[in-house]
């Protein structure tokens, strides 16, 4: 068993359990800690439930035991969990911290090597993916409140990326409850209380394999105050 230090950059929504990813804070990049007990590495109360009763936030810093590697074609950064309480270590960042972050922010030209929102999961099996999980900085952020084909209420981030316009569904759960009041429809940021000058970081998160396809998903929503 080894315990690592991450930077929660995701607590998002998966599969009725949770999907935690983060930067280790020993720089050895990302990672996504799956639980034992679900075919598709979702976390649940019992592996995610910090010491003190909370659960991981966004922008803290956790201890957490992991075990073994478990990386997929379409999820590289995957590693099982151990059975140990995880542990709050800080819910603030130091400038180490905030350096690692930035050192991570997204650099290439299309998320995860395309412009769609989704990969096909064959394509994946034939060229696995290199990373499946980013910090990006998008502009030209818009909310949609919408029914997707099987009449459920989703949430999207419509954003661009190096001039590219995306169009991905948010998980963040904090997000999510922040826009559960708002009838179906097109929105600003300004629309949904924010400032004007707010920015945002996204961490993109590839998913698991969903009718054949593996979808890229907003996995964490972090509004900020440029300085």
């Amino acid at each position: 068993m080894t315990r690592v230090e991450i930077i929660c950059l995701a607590n998002s929504k998966k599969h009725g359990g949770r999907c935690i990813a983060g930067i280790r804070t020993d720089e050895k990049g990302w990672i996504r800690p799956i639980g034992r007990n679900d075919d598709h590495g979702a976390l649940f109360p019992e592996d995610y439930i910090l010491i003190d009763g909370s659960e991981p936030r966004k922008l803290s810093v956790i201890e957490i035991g992991i075990s073994t590697p478990k990386p997929k074609p379409y999820q590289p950064e995957n590693w099982l969990i151990e059975t140990i309480p995880w542990r709050l270590v800080s819910n603030s960042l130091n400038q180490s911290h905030l350096r690692l972050i930035k050192n991570a922010f997204f650099q290439g030209d299309n998320l995860f090597g395309t412009t769609s929102d989704r990969i096909p999961y064959i394509q994946l099996e034939q060229y696995p993916a290199k990373s499946s999980l980013e910090i990006i900085q998008p502009v030209g952020v818009k909310w949609v409140i919408k029914n997707n084909y099987s009449g459920n209420r989703q949430i999207r981030a419509i954003f661009y990326l190096h001039n590219v316009e995306y169009d991905l569904v948010v998980t963040d759960l904090d997000w999510l409850k922040k826009l559960a009041q708002f009838d179906l429809g097109y929105y600003t940021s300004e629309d949904i209380g924010l400032p004007q000058q707010v920015k945002f970081l996204f961490t993109i998160s590839l998913g698991v394999p969903y009718n054949g396809d593996c979808y890229k998903l907003v996995a964490a929503v972090i509004p900020y105050f440029p300085q």
